[in-house]
């Protein structure tokens, strides 16, 4: 699931938007690039309206929270309206619902679906990304890529191969 809903090419006015809320608050590119949890050259694309991948809702709700000001206001400087925001959102639920109910997936304690509801779409949004991530993670892994992931998700190192024929 794609959740970057910006119409394309991005909104000329969204890069110089964004550089004047950055220039407000006194914040360097590198400075708002972390606090927002993007990079350096993305957010510097972004700003001077370079090509680049058109940023997600979650993205420019990050922008928003590190800049202190509605999301509302970020949105409609890239072009979405309110109605897209209905759809997204709606679009959320579903994969949320699709990834979090799977009855291989679904955490333990959880098997009521009243608890969806307590997630806002930003928290889902974030469990879909992570998710696709772990995802690519896998699919793009070779052994040691895998036995970090078992080392992260254990909580113990791993031995590889060669220390297991030892």
């Amino acid at each position: 699931m794609s959740l970057a809903l910006l119409p394309s090419p991005v909104p000329p006015g969204l890069g110089p938007y964004l550089a004047g809320l950055r220039k407000e608050r006194g914040l360097s590119l590198r400075h708002a690039a972390a606090l927002v949890g993007i990079s350096y050259g993305y957010l510097r694309k972004l700003e001077s309206a370079e090509r680049i991948p058109r940023p997600s809702i979650l993205m420019l709700q990050q922008v928003a929270g590190a800049y202190n000001v509605p999301s509302a206001e970020v949105f409609r400087a890239a072009g979405i309206q309110s109605s897209t925001l209905a759809d997204h959102a709606a679009s959320v639920n579903r994969v949320f619902r699709r990834l979090v109910l799977h009855p291989r997936l679904m955490p333990r304690g959880m098997d009521a679906p009243q608890w969806l509801d307590s997630f806002s779409t930003r928290q889902k949004s974030q469990w879909i990304e992570f998710a696709q991530r772990l995802e690519s993670f896998q699919l793009d892994s070779n052994e040691e890529d895998n036995r970090t992931l078992l080392e992260i998700l254990r909580g113990v190192p791993v031995p590889s191969e060669e220390e297991e024929e030892e």
